[in-house]
């Protein structure tokens, strides 16, 4: 939510990168922008709040965040208790777990100082074990 333009950046291939130090444990973190997050991006480039602040999207206090969360969940009839707990939680898990990114990445996007922190809470999801597991039946063929 602190993001500025100043976080933002080009590399020499031109693929763009949010930079920055994690507020809550100090860790620099450097993140790829997926095309989702390049989109929220480019919604709030010619914001006038945004503009004014020089920030990447508007800043919103957590509890703002968490009620816009409950309000998608509940167009989206998500019966869960959305929060950017469960958004992180959710990345870690459905998101990047889901998709092969190791362990060590994740830890380092989540700004984590240890990678015990990221394991407490992206539990190894059944089609990944059993992705492995079939790589490893192979060996016993």
């Amino acid at each position: 939510m602190n993001l500025r333009q100043g976080n933002y950046s080009l590399d020499n291939d031109l693929d763009s990168w949010i930079q920055t130090k994690r507020q809550k444990t100090g860790v620099k973190t450097n993140v790829l922008v997926i095309p989702p997050l390049q989109r929220i991006i480019d919604k709030y480039k010619d914001d006038p709040e945004c503009l004014e602040e020089n920030r990447l999207v508007p800043n919103r206090s957590n509890s703002n965040m968490n009620a816009y969360l409950k309000e998608i969940a509940d167009l989206c009839g998500i019966c869960k208790n959305l929060t950017w707990y469960v958004g992180r939680h959710t990345f870690a898990t459905t998101v990047a777990l889901a998709n092969n990114i190791p362990m060590e990445v994740i830890s380092q996007i989540m700004g984590h100082k240890r990678i015990t922190q990221t394991q407490h809470y992206a539990k190894l999801l059944d089609d990944t074990v059993k992705q492995h597991m079939k790589i490893l039946m192979k060996e016993f063929d």
